[in-house]
């Protein structure tokens, strides 16, 4: 029980028990600090601190912690890289003078470390392999469906690994309305956030973030950093964004699978140089009323071919930079506000009323819900449709 337990913890530190001293407090304890944690998470730099610093010392501050993000030139890993502790020139590019200059405003320097902790995408993991007192291991999935008429909805899986579909497996089912944020597929496997195999296997109204693969040893590509589709699974009116994989970043799609009303953004991938950012499909798999935008090949040198968002498969009255298969829009999707996260698309979108009307839309919802075609079959290319422009009437 609690109660006890903590009574117990505080005898144990009890000064008159004899085991401890009474500590001597420094006079340093007592001074107001400043954390840049508050005020900017990971996503701090010199310039930043050093202005927050300026103001700080106004008001009487005496030190400044450097919290996390100091180390790491990606943000969006949550702490897969954390481990190699070394300065992000990027966001100090001169470390020395940058902590000379805070110095100098009266406040001391102090820097935050997490040093038990080594994340699978650092260095030091393969320096220090076989001696961790916990190694990510193959196993199921956050969420693990294998039941054909089974739906799960409304659920959340987060920082979760396992081998193909770190955040949902889905091997026969629905999944929807569900979200897999920094989940990984670990050792070579496929589906960072998930993996979904079988004809009757779908994920529909769902969002994948920051989900990656990573590899423990060899060079093997693994498929899928957000999502892996194979034997027929479908994924459909979803945001798959952020995520990341050697190959195919945000979705990798096999087996005659298909992908169909789907907004799959800024994702990357690196080591492939095919230009396989955002998706890569095998032949005989279909992409269709996708917006695939702002998904780049981290290694392609080409710019044109950096550029494409979507390689191989059947693709059809997608919006993507590079024209691919037919009926596709090549201009921009006009995001209400990409930069914090809104990739729904209004009236004006080159996307708005773009896509091909299939037979399974009829009853069927977006992403928020609304009705998936209009009453004339008009559909949106995305993972939502746009506002139906209706009939408006003006009263004076």
């Amino acid at each position: 029980p609690l109660g006890p337990t903590a009574y117990e913890g505080c005898d144990y530190f009890d000064p008159e028990s004899g085991d401890f001293g009474v500590v001597t407090v420094p006079e340093a304890a007592f001074d107001p600090l400043y954390s840049t944690w508050y005020d900017f998470h990971k996503d701090v730099t010199a310039e930043a601190v050093e202005a927050e610093c300026a103001e700080a010392a106004k008001l009487g501050m005496k030190v400044v912690i450097l919290d996390d993000g100091w180390q790491a030139d990606d943000i969006e890993r949550s702490y897969q890289s954390c481990g190699d502790w070394r300065v992000s020139t990027r966001r100090f590019p001169d470390m020395r003078s940058h902590v000379a200059r805070v110095q100098a405003l009266g406040m001391k320097y102090m820097v935050w470390y997490s040093v038990p902790f080594v994340g699978v995408h650092a260095k030091a993991a393969s320096v220090f392999r076989g001696k961790f007192l916990r190694e990510p291991k193959k196993g199921a999935a956050g969420f693990y469906l294998k039941s054909p008429s089974a739906t799960v909805d409304g659920l959340c899986v987060s920082n979760s690994a396992a081998s193909h579909g770190g955040g949902f497996r889905i091997e026969g089912g629905t999944v929807t309305r569900c979200r897999a944020s920094h989940c990984e597929a670990d050792t070579n496997e496929d589906g960072g956030g998930v993996y979904i195999t079988g004809s009757g296997s779908v994920f529909d109204r769902g969002v994948v973030a920051y989900c990656s693969r990573y590899q423990w040893n060899g060079t093997t590509l693994a498929n899928g950093g957000g999502v892996a589709l194979d034997n027929g699974g479908t994924l459909r009116n979803s945001l798959v964004v952020r995520c990341t994989s050697n190959n195919a970043g945000g979705v990798n799609v096999a087996g005659g699978s298909i992908v169909r009303n789907c907004t799959v953004v800024s994702n990357s991938c690196s080591t492939t140089g095919k230009g396989g950012g955002g998706i890569v499909a095998s032949s005989g798999c279909k992409i269709e009323n996708c917006i695939a935008w702002g998904n780049v090949d981290k290694d392609q040198t080409d710019p044109a071919l950096a550029k494409h968002n979507i390689v191989g498969g059947d693709v059809a009255n997608c919006c993507v930079p590079v024209a691919v298969g037919t009926d596709c829009v090549t201009a921009d999707p006009q995001f209400k506000d990409a930069e914090n996260g809104d990739y729904r698309i209004g009236g004006t979108s080159p996307c708005a009323y773009s896509g091909k009307y299939q037979s399974w839309m009829d009853g069927a919802t977006d992403f928020y819900g609304n009705p998936r075609t209009t009453p004339g079959k008009k559909v949106s290319i995305g993972f939502c449709q746009a506002p139906d422009p209706g009939l408006m009437l003006l009263v004076r």
